[in-house]
C-alpha cells in the first residue's frame, strides 16, 4: 500500500477556494476535487499511571504527581476511503466580523461581495440575528448557539469552496434548522463540491441526503460505502434493520460497546464489533472501495483541479507563503479590517465607557489631593509627585486595554492569517489607527481634568507630552503581549517591568546617583524620559519660589531640577530620545507579531507530527 502522511486539521481541511465571479450561487466551470486515503492510522501520547513502587518512594512519587509515563493512545486503525464531488460522505461514529468580506477574491466588487454575503445570510435564515453583535460567552450576551453554529457555517461556505470537511454541522440546532444546514450541504454537493462531514445522530430525513457511509467504531473501519449497501452487510451478519426504523441510529446501537437495543450482552456486543469489523475487511466492499481509490488515483492530473494526497500537504511555510495569495488585495483589507475594528471598539464596554470613567475619576481624586499647588517648599513635592502619578495612572490605563485584547487578538490574527484573509502588516496598522484615537481621548481627558484642577503649567505641552508617552507605554506593552499567549503571561511581564522602568525614572532614586551597571535601564525608560519632559515643563522658566524656613531650599525651577539631574535646556533632546524609542518600540511589535504567528505556525506542526501514521507497504 502508498504509505500516507496524517498531518491533522491543518493538512487536511484544504479551503481550495475558486473565485466567486458573480452572484449566482454555481458555476458550471468550476473546478473540482477529488480526496483519497490509503491504511491511515494514528495515535496519540498520553499519560498514564504507572505502576506503584513499594515503599516510601512509591509515596513520595504518588504525592508528587511523578508516579506518570507516557504510553501510546490509538485513535485510528488502517482506514481507507474516498470523497468525490457531487457526494456527501458522512463519517458516522460515536461521540468522543468583516472577516466575510476579506474570505472573497480580490477580483469581486463590494458590490457582488455584499449581494453574496446576503444569500448566505438567507439560505441559512439568519436575518433576524445579522445586526446583532455574537458575544462573548459568560461575559457579553449575543446570538443563540444555534445561531453561531449556522455563522460558523456561512462564514465557511461564503467563498464558495469545492472541498468541505465540516464537524457536527447540526449539533446544537433544531430538527428545522438542521434539516436547512443538511440540505444546504446537499445543495452544494450536487453543484459539485467534494463534501465530508461527521454527524453523530443523524435523523432520518438527514441521513436519507447523504450518499456515501463510514462507520467507525474504535477507531476501526466497520463499513465504507454506498448508505443503502449498509443494510445488505448489516443482515448478511444476522442484524437486520427493522423497518420505519434510522438506518444510522441502528447502525449506532449495534456497534455501541455497551448492550445493544436487542437485548444482547456486552460481551456478545463486542464480539460482533470484532466480527463486522473482520466482515467488512474481506467483503467486496472493501474490495469495491480499494477499487475506486485505485481508479481515482488514475485519473489523468490534467482532468483534476487537485490531485489531493498527503504526501503532497507537507511543505514548508515559506513556501505556502510565496504560492498562496491572500483572498483580498492590501487596500480592501485595509478597509474591511479598519470597519471591523471601529465597530467592535464602539460596541467594547472596556473602551467606551468602563476605563475612561474609571480614569475620570481618578483625575478626579488627584485633583483633590493636589488641589491648587502653589509655589512653596511643600508645592515641589507635591508637583514632583502629581508628574510622575499622571504619567504612570495614563501609562497603565491604557496598557491594561493593550495586555487584556493583544493575547486573543493575536489567536484570531494567526487564524485568520492561514486562511489568507490579511496580512500581518494590514491587521497591525489597522490596529494603531483605531487605538490611537481611544488613547488619545483618554489621555487627553486626564490630562485636562488634572491640570485645570491643579494649577500645572504648559497644558498644550503637557498634554502632548502624556500622549505621547500613552502611546508609548502601550507600544511596549503589546511588544510584551504579542509574545504571550494569555492575559495572565502578560501582565506578568508587562507589569514587573513597568515597575522597574518607574524606578529608574529619577523621582525614587536621584539620577545621579544610579549604579553604572544599572545606568542602561533609564534609556530604555519611557518613564525617565517622560518624568523629565514634565519635570522641564513645570519648573523651567519659575524665577521665585517661596521659602519660609532657615534651612536648604529651591529658591527656583532651575534648581529643582538641576537637583534631579535635568538640564533645563534639554527638552528637545528628551522629546528625540523618547521618539527614537516609540519608533523602536513599533518596529519590535510588528515584529513580535509576525514571531508569534510563526511560532503558532511550528507549534500546530509539531503538534500535528505528534500523529504518527502506521502502515503496511505494499
Amino acid at each position: 500500500m502508498h504509505k500516507k502522511t496524517v498531518d491533522s486539521e491543518r493538512n487536511l481541511l484544504i479551503e481550495s477556494v475558486d473565485n466567486y465571479n458573480s452572484t449566482e450561487t454555481v458555476q458550471s466551470n468550476n473546478e473540482r476535487i477529488y480526496l483519497t486515503w490509503e491504511n491511515i492510522s494514528a495515535h496519540v501520547d498520553v499519560k498514564a499511571l504507572a505502576p506503584s513502587s513499594p515503599g516510601f518512594s512509591g509515596t513520595l512519587k504518588k504525592h508528587l504527581g511523578l508516579n506518570y509515563m507516557q504510553t501510546k493512545k490509538q485513535l485510528l486503525y488502517n482506514l481507507s476511503g474516498y470523497a468525490i464531488p457531487g457526494n456527501i460522505l458522512a463519517i458516522l461514529g460515536s461521540s468522543g466580523a468583516g472577516s466575510a468580506m476579506l474570505r472573497m477574491k480580490s477580483t469581486i466588487s463590494d458590490s457582488d461581495r455584499y449581494t453574496r454575503v446576503q444569500e448566505v445570510i438567507a439560505t441559512l435564515d439568519l436575518e433576524r440575528c445579522q445586526n446583532t453583535i455574537i458575544g462573548i460567552p459568560g461575559k457579553l450576551k449575543g446570538i443563540s448557539g444555534g445561531e453561531l453554529k449556522r455563522l460558523t457555517f456561512a462564514s465557511v461556505i461564503l467563498n464558495d469552496p469545492q472541498l468541505l470537511i465540516i464537524d457536527e454541522p447540526t449539533s446544537g440546532l433544531d430538527s428545522h434548522l438542521a434539516k436547512s444546514i443538511v440540505y444546504t450541504i446537499k445543495k452544494l454537493a450536487l453543484s459539485g463540491k467534494t463534501i465530508i462531514t461527521v454527524i453523530h445522530q443523524p435523523t432520518s430525513e438527514i441521513y436519507s441526503l447523504i450518499d456515501s457511509i463510514c462507520l467507525l467504531v474504535g477507531g476501526k473501519q466497520a463499513y465504507f460505502g454506498v448508505r443503502d449497501s449498509a443494510i445488505d452487510m448489516f443482515s448478511s451478519l444476522g442484524r437486520q434493520c427493522p423497518n420505519n426504523y434510522n438506518p444510522a441510529e441502528y447502525y449506532l446501537t449495534q456497534l455501541a460497546s455497551a448492550t445493544s437495543s436487542n437485548g444482547n450482552s456486552k460481551q456478545d456486543n463486542s464480539e460482533f464489533i470484532v466480527k463486522c469489523v473482520e466482515t467488512f475487511q474481506q467483503s467486496t466492499y472493501n474490495q469495491l472501495l480499494m477499487e475506486t481509490i485505485t481508479d481515482i488515483k488514475q485519473i489523468s492530473y490534467n482532468e483534476l483541479s487537485f490531485a489531493v494526497k498527503y504526501n503532497e500537504f507537507i511543505s514548508s511555510e515559506s513556501q505556502k507563503e510565496s504560492e498562496l495569495d491572500y483572498e483580498s488585495n492590501f487596500f480592501r483589507q485595509m478597509k474591511w479590517l479598519l470597519w471591523r475594528a471601529f465597530k467592535s471598539g464602539a460596541r467594547d464596554p472596556v473602551r467606551t465607557t468602563n476605563l475612561l470613567s474609571k480614569l475620570v475619576i481618578v483625575a478626579i481624586i488627584y485633583g483633590l489631593l493636589y488641589f491648587q499647588i502653589t509655589k512653596t517648599q511643600e508645592g515641589v513635592q507635591n508637583m514632583n509627585a502629581l508628574s510622575l502619578n499622571i504619567i504612570n495612572s495614563a501609562i497603565r490605563a491604557c496598557t491594561l486595554v493593550v495586555v487584556l485584547t493583544i493575547p486573543l487578538d493575536c489567536r484570531q490574527v494567526f487564524r485568520d492569517y492561514r486562511r489568507r484573509l490579511y496580512s500581518v502588516h494590514a491587521y497591525y496598522i489597522c490596529k494603531v489607527i483605531t487605538d490611537l484615537p481611544y488613547f488619545i481621548i483618554m489621555s487627553w481627558v486626564f490630562v485636562t481634568i488634572v491640570y485645570f484642577m491643579t494649577h500645572m503649567r504648559n497644558y498644550f505641552l503637557l498634554s502632548a507630552v502624556i500622549i505621547i508617552l500613552t502611546i508609548s507605554g502601550t507600544a511596549f506593552a503589546s511588544v510584551v503581549a504579542a509574545l504571550s499567549s494569555t492575559v495572565e503571561t502578560a501582565l506578568l511581564y508587562v507589569l514587573p517591568s513597568q515597575q522597574v522602568f518607574l524606578h529608574v525614572s529619577g523621582f525614587f532614586i536621584n539620577n545621579a546617583s544610579i549604579p553604572s551597571y544599572v545606568l542602561w535601564l533609564q534609556f530604555i525608560s519611557i518613564y525617565y524620559y517622560g518624568y523629565s519632559l514634565v519635570l522641564i515643563l513645570q519648573w523651567a522658566n519659575v524665577s521665585h519660589i517661596k521659602c519660609d524656613s532657615s534651612g536648604p531650599c529651591f529658591r527656583n525651577g532651575t534648581q529643582i531640577l538641576r537637583y534631579n539631574d535635568i538640564p533645563p535646556h534639554h527638552f528637545t533632546f528628551y522629546l528625540y530620545m523618547h521618539a527614537t524609542l516609540l519608533v523602536q518600540y513599533r518596529s519590535t511589535d510588528i515584529d513580535q507579531y509576525w514571531y508569534y504567528t510563526y511560532n503558532m505556525m511550528i507549534i500546530s506542526v509539531i503538534d500535528d507530527d505528534m500523529m504518527m501514521c502506521g502502515n503496511d507497504n505494499k
